[in-house]
């Protein structure tokens, strides 16, 4: 690991940086928040005006900015997990003595090699200024320590293939093209001849050196007069580096149990079919999340008719059914609410507005019109109920129409190991051995009592 600190003033430009890159800039920094104490993480803004407000425990504190940035070796990205990355965190928070303040580690995925921030407020949480001093030489021994501890591959000087190939001349451009190609060849490659003729194709030749008594003790490689040996080219490219590389590209055959063996057939089939059941969810699932999406953009009824025909579950098609008769429903109710107003309308108006009939209407109109508001909630309920229940239902909001994803989407279902499917068959099958032979038993067991009895003496 390499670490790099810097002590500053602002907040703000270096919370920018770690979210948008610098300014102007094209590149994104694909930014990952692994952890925030004491502030928030949904935006820049947001965790530069936690940062400030900490400061302010000590406002005498100009650099109050701490921001180290740590890289690791290229070969540990496979195992670099965001898990294993966040441990390594926590120890160099510790070892610098920054878990007393505020702090966000955010991984970048923006380069090639595996990397993470750390910005912490110089202020700790009780006022006190933590120390920058001499934090170089203690970041460099800590980073030792870390590596260890980890298991992680040292940085050690300038990496072959970081090297400016422009810059290269003479011997120092030959071992670098033969960097290169070996690296190239060894890439899935399976035996010692494949490697040979794979360097050949490139024009290069290797030799591997023996002792007096045979034993091969190192390799060396030619190209263009120039000759090396392969650990000053790489420490990988060694013999011994270059032989557990084509081990390790050899396919591994399982070495199976007896019992695994004896299941092996019926897990193919299983596992087949498991993977199989997998992709019909998988399917489902997505095609119900864009329904969901179309249907929130476009809240129709033809759309919704549309999709209750395709839904892949019976759940669903009830729901959107359920939702088409909804809105039929209140479309007739206010079909009924308008006609209903017409009808009154004309009713109210006829002998000069003065008949029974006529007062009735304006009623009937003013709680079709208002039913909460207009005073007359329980006469209609008693002098015009069938009138009252058509109002009332005329009177709630237009349905709308939704499909809520995590209702009807289903999670896949795990495929078992071979060893566990072999361990599940086993068991039931020697279950039903066990039973069988119990069975056995008690069936010998009946036939015995009745033999013993013998035959029945007559009157």
């Amino acid at each position: 690991m390499i670490g790099k600190t810097t002590i500053g003033t602002s907040f703000g430009g270096c919370v920018r940086y770690q979210f948008e890159g610098h300014k102007n800039s094209q590149e994104e920094k694909r930014a990952e928040v692994l952890e925030a104490v004491g502030v928030r993480a949904d935006s820049a803004a947001s965790m530069t005006a936690d940062f400030n407000r900490g400061r302010k425990l000590n406002p005498e504190l100009g650099r109050a900015v701490w921001h180290t940035s740590i890289s690791f070796n290229p070969d540990d990205a496979p195992r670099l997990t965001n898990e294993k990355m966040l441990a390594v965190a926590h120890d160099y928070v510790a070892g610098m003595g920054l878990d007393r303040t505020q702090y966000a580690i955010i991984r970048h995925h923006d380069k090639e090699h595996p990397h993470f921030h750390i910005i912490a407020n110089r202020v700790a949480n009780d006022g006190q200024t933590i120390s920058d001093s001499h934090n170089y030489k203690r970041s460099e021994h800590l980073l030792k320590q870390l590596s260890q501890k980890h298991e992680l591959t040292p940085v050690q000087g300038k990496r072959p293939d970081r090297i400016h190939e422009e810059q290269l001349r003479g011997a120092d451009k030959t071992k670098h093209e033969i960097y290169q190609a070996a690296h190239r060849a060894l890439d899935g490659c399976q035996s010692a001849q494949q490697f040979a003729d794979r360097m050949r194709e490139q024009g290069i030749t290797y030799q591997v050196r023996r002792n007096a008594a045979g034993k091969q003790t190192g390799i060396s490689f030619e190209k263009g007069g120039h000759c090396f040996k392969g650990s000053e080219i790489d420490r990988k490219l060694s013999l011994s580096g270059i032989v557990s590389q084509i081990e390790r590209n050899r396919p591994k055959v399982p070495q199976l149990s007896e019992v695994e063996r004896k299941w092996q057939s019926e897990y193919n089939q299983y596992a087949e079919r498991q993977q199989g059941q997998n992709a019909q969810i998988r399917a489902a699932n997505e095609w119900i999340g864009k329904a969901a999406e179309q249907l929130r953009q476009n809240p129709s009824v033809d759309v919704a008719r549309q999709l209750k025909q395709q839904a892949p579950s019976y759940a669903l098609q009830q729901s959107l059914d359920q939702q088409v008769k909804d809105y039929e429903a209140h479309q007739r109710r206010s079909q009924w609410a308008q006609a209903q107003r017409q009808e009154l309308t004309r009713q109210a108006g006829q002998w000069f507005g003065l008949s029974e009939k006529a007062r009735e209407a304006r009623q009937k109109l003013a709680y079709l019109d208002n039913p909460q508001g207009s005073g007359l909630y329980y006469q209609m309920q008693e002098k015009h109920y069938d009138f009252w229940i058509y109002a009332k239902d005329a009177d709630q909001p237009q349905p709308r129409f939704s499909i809520s994803p995590p209702l009807y989407q289903k999670p896949e279902q795990p495929v078992l190991s071979l060893k566990e499917f072999a361990q599940q068959r086993e068991a039931a099958e020697q279950k039903r051995q066990a039973q069988e032979i119990e069975r056995q038993r008690q069936q010998e067991q009946r036939q015995q009592r009745g033999q013993n009895r013998g035959p029945r003496m007559g009157m």
